[in-house]
């Protein structure tokens, strides 16, 4: 023989409020999910940032050693001229004192 089980009203008062309660707790658990996801989404923009910064940093250091190469050796190359132009004057004064 099969029992009927009647509930009473506090009783379904009880299992409604016991459902709210899971759906409420399944609800901030989504919504936790989806702010750690926001937050490591976050995390990983201000790395990528951070990194492209980084490469601009260091691309402006090149960019700044290779002007001061350039300056040095253009330094180099005037100073060379003028060493040239001294050599090439004393071998002319030479020539005319023979």
């Amino acid at each position: 023989m099969a029992s009927l089980k009647v509930e009473t009203p506090q009783q379904q008062q009880q299992q409604q409020q016991q459902q709210q309660n899971l759906q409420q707790q399944q609800h901030q658990r989504q919504q936790q999910q989806q702010q750690r996801l926001q937050q490591e989404q976050l995390q990983q923009a201000a790395a990528a940032n951070a990194v492209r910064g980084l490469g601009a940093a260091a691309a402006a250091d090149t960019a700044a050693t290779a002007a001061d190469t350039a300056a040095t050796a253009a330094k180099a190359t005037a100073a060379a001229a003028t060493t040239a132009t001294a050599a090439a004057a004393a071998a002319a004064a030479a020539k005319r004192t023979r």
